[in-house]
């Protein structure tokens, strides 16, 4: 018994480490050193649900779309929420028709859950503009931390920052559009 008590401290402490890992070298912007540690954990743990999203969304943030897709089906299985649809991480892919699977399942799975949804095309054009707003967070972060590390802000930040104002503004004129096509009445489950 004792030994198995060992092992299953072994196995948590590893599983929490290299999650740990993961997330240390995402936040700094290592990205590479990120996907190695999740995959390390993905493989001694294919359940571990929050792992392999974060997997996939590090492999979004790189572009890496077709490994994305693949880890975030797999993450996504049984979840019926619909928060990844809504997560920045993923803007990469959603200009992806594979995209739209993902989309049209977690709607049906959260339907199935949850109730049907009033007006599912509306629910579905206000998470676009959900994530196409927030698209770049994680550069902005990283800039923001090369400029606590170095005392000025990167060369990169410039562009980032004006291509952040034009999806601002962009996302502003399809929501009044939005409304005058569907009102402020909120989308009723």
């Amino acid at each position: 018994m004792k030994i198995i008590t060992q092992l299953l401290f072994l196995f948590l402490a590893t599983t929490i480490y290299s999650q740990n890992k993961g997330d240390n070298f995402r936040k700094n912007g290592d990205l590479e050193k990120a996907i190695r540690a999740y995959s390390t954990e993905y493989f001694t743990n294919k359940n571990d649900a929050k792992n392999t999203y974060k997997l996939a969304s590090t492999y979004s943030l790189m572009y890496q779309k077709d490994s994305a897709f693949h880890y975030l089906k797999i993450a996504l299985k049984n979840d019926t929420r619909l928060w990844a649809l809504a997560d920045n991480d993923f803007y990469p892919l959603t200009k992806d028709t594979r995209w739209n699977g993902i989309e049209n399942l977690q709607f049906k799975k959260f339907q199935v859950k949850n109730g049907k949804i009033k007006n599912q095309t509306y629910a579905k054009q206000l998470i676009r503009l959900i994530i196409k707003d927030q698209a770049l967070d994680y550069q902005q972060d990283m800039a923001r931390n090369y400029f606590m590390k170095n005392g000025k802000a990167p060369h990169w930040f410039y562009p980032i920052m004006q291509q952040k104002k034009e999806i601002a503004s962009d996302n502003f004129a399809k929501m009044k559009q939005l409304v005058k096509e569907y009102g402020l009445s909120l989308i009723h489950i």
